[in-house]
């Protein structure tokens, strides 16, 4: 789902637990497919070509994304910072999130 959103330069910027789902879906030849579904664009900005950063300027003068998914470098940058968000950053948060969800689910 995030590589389809960031192949038309869309930031998504909130990767959490209640933003990220799974389904399956069941094909003719009886095999199940999975598939990621990103919910909940509050937060996403436009990105352009050359930089594929959002700035400090499109992110409202506050950070983005709930703490236990944030990429440590954006929490330790706070507020007034110009740690610019990148996709890098939502991919540490798909990072932190998997580990989430393997110690605090046993099944689905």
């Amino acid at each position: 789902a995030h590589k389809k959103i960031w192949a038309i330069k869309i930031l998504h910027r909130d990767i959490s637990i209640n933003n990220a789902m799974m389904y399956e879906e069941a094909l003719l030849d009886g095999t199940v497919r999975v598939w990621g579904l990103l919910i909940d664009f509050d937060y996403v900005v436009k990105v352009d070509g050359s930089s594929h950063t959002a700035g400090p300027a499109d992110c409202m003068g506050y950070t983005q994304g709930m703490l236990p998914f944030m990429a440590v470098e954006l929490l330790q940058a706070g507020e007034d910072s110009s740690v610019q968000h990148t996709a890098a950053h939502d991919v540490k948060s798909f990072v932190y999130l998997l580990c989430w969800i393997t110690m605090l689910y046993d099944s689905p």
